[in-house]
């Protein structure tokens, strides 16, 4: 009879194995998630920072004389994106947005300019792009909003003709 009493007391328990299973794979699957999110939002950071490159380097390599006209923003903006629409378009979608290039005689001063420093072709001016986009993240995190803002500008020399 005691040996019986025993056997009941030290029965087997497969059901909390499969209760913590299911608690570790809620978790990891939540880090899974968040470790993904991340990631997309550090590739469209550094894609936001190639468009805004592509940009800067059309915009210094080839500035009018001519006061800056709307085909040739177009023609920056096309510069910009063209990091964006890599691999079939599928980088950012959609397309970020593109202020037009700002210019100025120096490289920490504030750009206002919309035509490049005279004399055209001297390098005595830089440009500055500025590219934005917005981030959506994939699960709605608590705390955290669900779409960001991505800016990123970058300031370049503008090339001698």
């Amino acid at each position: 009879m005691l040996f019986r009493t025993d056997r009941r007391k030290h029965r087997p328990r497969g059901g909390h194995a499969a209760v913590e299973l299911a608690l570790v794979v809620l978790l990891l699957t939540f880090l899974l998630l968040i470790t993904v999110d991340f990631g997309r939002l550090f590739y469209s950071y550094v894609t936001i920072g190639a468009c805004a490159r592509n940009g800067a380097i059309y915009a210094s390599s080839s500035p009018n004389s001519q006061q800056q006209s709307p085909s040739y923003n177009a023609n920056v903006t096309t510069a910009t994106t063209t990091a964006a629409q890599a691999d079939g378009g599928t980088n950012l979608s959609p397309l970020p947005t593109v202020a037009a290039p700002m210019y100025n005689t120096t490289y920490n001063g504030t750009y206002t300019m919309t035509a490049p420093p005279t004399p055209v072709g001297s390098a005595d001016g830089y440009v500055q792009v500025t590219v934005t986009w917005t981030f959506n993240t994939i699960v709605t995190y608590p705390g955290i909003p669900s779409t960001m803002n991505l800016s990123r500008t970058v300031k370049m020399r503008l090339i001698p003709n």
